[in-house]
């Protein structure tokens, strides 16, 4: 697409942390590594179960780094994480064959940079889900979600609350399938896009967003599907786009449909263009 950034999509080294089996340390040092000398735990709160499986537990400020072919992460009521003092994401995840991250609990999830840094490279779906707590991304986005290769078999987000320094949600699916956003509270990207969402790939196919109050520096919601199905755009709550459109709208699929009630944009309100075979609506 002409618009598509390269800076926009940096993509970050994802090493897991190598920790020794067997360490040699007084008691003190040891108590002071696993609590963090703020209180918090320091070291990984992600554990590994069988291949690709990790569950995340108690409260930690580091990044936690993990990858899998494939790779599925879920959390327990007591997991929280905060990386604002140590200046990283809360999550990096990375993937070869499908990535789903579950949150089903009311902690918030805060990164210094990005609160969920989501990359599936291979075949499969790329699913994030955090229903209940919210996802805090200070200085560039809340969740960064990203199907990159044409292999790959979609990508879903169901969200609470989501804010980023630049982006709310970003969402890019270069692969086959379906891109679907669903938010039961706020999102907001206070420097560019609350939501941007793009199907990039031919063969991809519907784009389905549905969300209650989105703001925008520039643009509420930036939506492009040049797949092969329908754009579909819902929302039930404030839609605000500081500087630009609150809505951006374009299909070269079928169908173009947007349904809202409260829209105010720095510019139009609701910019939409269907180059696709179907009806604009």
């Amino acid at each position: 697409p002409p618009e598509y950034s390269e800076s926009n999509m940096v993509r970050r080294d994802n090493k897991q942390a190598h920790i020794p089996s067997r360490l040699a340390i007084s008691a003190a040092v040891a108590t002071a590594l696993l609590t963090g000398y703020g209180g918090r735990k320091a070291y990984a709160a992600c554990t590994a179960g069988a291949v690709g499986t990790y569950t995340c537990s108690s409260a930690t400020n580091a990044t936690q780094s993990l990858t899998g072919t494939p790779l599925t992460v879920t959390t327990d009521s007591s997991f929280s994480i905060d990386t604002t003092t140590t200046t990283g994401n809360a999550f990096t995840l990375s993937s070869e064959d499908g990535l789903t991250f579950t949150h089903d609990y009311t902690s918030t999830i805060t990164g210094y940079e990005t609160g969920i840094h989501a990359f599936n490279e291979g075949i499969g779906v790329l699913s994030i889900t955090s229903t209940t707590g919210a996802v805090v991304g200070i200085t560039e986005y809340g969740i960064n979600a990203h199907n990159n290769d044409p292999s790959g078999t979609g990508l879903t987000i169901v969200t609470a609350s989501v804010t980023g320094g630049k982006y709310g949600i970003f969402a890019l699916n270069d692969g086959k399938g379906e891109l679907s956003i669903t938010s039961y509270d706020a999102v907001e990207g206070t420097d560019d896009s609350g939501i941007w969402a793009w199907n990039t790939h031919a063969k991809s196919t519907d784009l389905t967003i549905n969300a209650i109050d989105v703001t925008g520096g520039a643009y509420a919601i930036n939506a492009k599907n040049y797949g092969t199905g329908a754009l579909s755009i819902t929302l039930t709550g404030a839609v605000v786009g500081t500087n630009n459109n609150a809505i951006d709208a374009t299909n070269y699929g079928t169908d173009l449909t947007i349904i809202a009630i409260d829209v105010t944009g720095g510019e139009d309100g609701i910019n939409a263009n269907n180059e696709g075979s179907g009806a604009l609506s």
